[in-house]
């Protein structure tokens, strides 16, 4: 009889739990959904464009599709996941000075993983009211607001970071690497992350991940700097600075120039 009851309780147990994690993912599903819906309308009825730097990067795809350009567009650093990625989406697109459904779109579903990603760890750490306090205070403060309006490249680079963050907490980390990888693409900052976790993971004496975060790092940094030297066609001009196009002294990825005066 003992043996029963334990298993009963148990069961019961297990089926809590299951339900806690059920309630769980449909609170952060409701949260991505109308949070997405928010940005989406908001987007038909308020001021929607791209600021300077992300529709540089528009130009950069065409100078990569056209050789003979290159070096011809100089007015923002060259983001290689912002090139990859508005590039070919331009294509679809009559006009990227003008608002479109598709950016729209794509741009509402990044703001809309940003929030309920904030959420979700919010909620796994203090639970439901936690994340439903992130939801409204990250709305609140504009910040992803910014970011979609400007379509700028911190809306891209966030949500993958996060997304990182998340998996990492969840003990996936090739997953992990692979969301910090990406993020690095769009802010090459992003291979802090890559590092610190190549330099942890060594520690714990996880050579696996470890080799795995240095060679995402590797290849990501690659592909960074092999896009910016295909724009602009001088490794001179990669730094940016006056050498591609800037009217001011220095505007580096790295901010080398601020270093050598």
């Amino acid at each position: 009889m003992g043996g029963v009851g334990y298993l009963d309780v148990a069961s019961v147990t297990g089926s809590s739990l299951l339900l806690g994690e059920t309630v769980r993912s449909r609170l952060i599903l409701i949260a991505f959904f109308l949070t997405f819906l928010f940005f989406f309308g908001f987007s038909t009825t308020r001021l929607f464009g791209l600021e300077e730097d992300t529709l540089s990067q528009v130009a950069y795809w065409k100078i990569i599709t056209a050789p003979h350009l290159a070096g011809s567009v100089g007015v923002g650093a060259t983001k290689a996941g912002l090139i990859l990625t508005l590039g070919p989406i331009s294509e679809f697109i009559a006009d990227p000075l003008k608002p479109s459904f598709l950016l729209q779109g794509c741009h509402a579903i990044l703001a809309a993983a940003w929030v309920a990603i904030m959420a979700q760890l919010a909620l796994q750490l203090g639970g439901p009211w936690a994340g439903l306090t992130v939801v409204f205070a990250v709305l609140a403060s504009g910040v992803v607001t910014e970011a979609f309006v400007f379509g700028n490249s911190v809306l891209y680079f966030v949500p993958f970071f996060l997304a990182g963050l998340w998996l990492l907490a969840a003990k996936t980390q090739s997953a992990a690497v692979a969301c910090f990888g990406l993020a690095t693409l769009f802010r090459v900052e992003g291979v802090a992350a890559l590092a610190v976790l190549s330099l942890s993971s060594a520690f714990k004496k996880e050579f696996r991940t470890a080799l795995v975060a240095v060679v995402s790092a590797l290849t990501t940094l690659c592909v960074f700097f092999g896009v910016a030297y295909l724009v602009q066609g001088d490794w001179q001009r990669v730094d940016a600075g006056k050498a591609a196009g800037y009217s001011y002294d220095f505007a580096s990825t790295f901010g080398w120039a601020e270093l050598k005066m």
